[in-house]
């Protein structure tokens, strides 16, 4: 026997389906508009009879290009793209936010992604319309444009390192991925990286060189018979530390020993990506300075100033 509920559902759906049939047909509104309109109104339809009715979160990936046509995901593509994207998204809100699968059909490859964890909140009579991943799509969803619009991504210096991996496995497959998150008050949000935005991001990592004369003051940590000298500014565990390399006979002739206080003249060679983020940094030892170069000098503990 049918419920009121149940009936009350049912009126609320076909009256939305004609609206939905309306309203696609008008030119105002886009396609990520509309369907945040139209859960919207399920929504608000749906909290009629139950104040605390929510919505489903989802991510859904679309994949498209490659071997995708299939609605297949074969595990090398799974391994290279999955990965980087749960790191990309827990960098972008500083927390270890996973996801899981929840499914995958066709349509190209279409991947049905939840947070984990968050998929089963609800607070009887109270309204819940959004979890703590939402925050963290939206602003995933949102380095995505930026790269897709080659507008400036400096504002995710720290999601950078594993979008890089995310990019670099799209281009390895030749692949393009369509992001559309479905939030629980109903929004919409879309976001694409086609060709366009890979091309872009994968220049930005392109590097230039450059080297300046620096002094590399510490003790001597550990020595390599093939010419490198680690160096720390002192005895604390995080001190800054380096590696300078010099010919293996100038290393022997110093007669180095570990613990000692040094003071170096080095050459620093670092290469760096358009955004500001070194890739390389090397030190190359030129010479020893002393006491008659004006440096500030501690034989004792071996804390020296850098």
């Amino acid at each position: 026997m049918t419920t009121d509920r149940e009936r009350l559902l049912a009126r609320h759906r076909a009256e939305l389906d004609d609206w939905w049939a309306d309203e696609s047909q008008s030119p105002g509104l886009g396609e990520e508009q509309l369907e945040t309109a139209r859960r919207r109104n399920w929504l608000s339809a749906a909290r009629e009879y139950d104040e605390s009715a929510s919505l489903a979160e989802e991510l859904l990936l679309r994949l498209t290009g490659g071997s995708t046509a299939t609605g297949a995901l074969s595990f090398a593509v799974g391994d290279a793209l999955l990965k980087p994207l749960q790191e990309t998204l827990a960098s972008v809100a500083n927390d270890d936010l996973q996801l899981e699968i929840t499914g995958i059909s066709q349509g190209s490859t279409v991947l049905h992604v939840r947070p984990a964890g968050y998929s089963d909140v609800h607070s009887a009579n109270m309204r819940v319309d959004s979890s703590p991943a939402d925050q963290a799509m939206r602003e995933l969803l949102r380095l995505v444009s930026a790269v897709e619009d080659e507008a400036d991504v400096r504002p995710w210096m720290r999601a950078l390192d594993s979008m890089d991996r995310l990019v670099k496995a799209l281009d390895r497959f030749e692949l393009g991925v369509s992001m559309t998150w479905y939030a629980r008050d109903g929004e919409t949000r879309v976001s694409k990286l086609t060709d366009r935005g890979r091309n872009y991001y994968l220049g930005l990592q392109e590097t230039t060189a450059a080297e300046r004369q620096t002094v590399v003051s510490g003790i001597v940590t550990e020595l390599r018979a093939s010419g490198v000298v680690k160096v720390k500014a002192s005895n604390k565990k995080n001190a800054t530390a380096w590696e300078v390399r010099m010919a293996a006979e100038d290393l022997i002739a110093m007669r180095l020993q570990l613990g000692q206080p040094v003071h170096f003249l080095v050459r620093e060679d670092e290469t760096t990506d358009k955004v500001g983020r070194p890739h390389s940094r090397t030190w190359t030892y030129l010479r020893s300075l002393s006491r008659t170069d004006g440096l500030p000098w501690d034989d004792g503990d071996g804390s020296l100033p850098s």
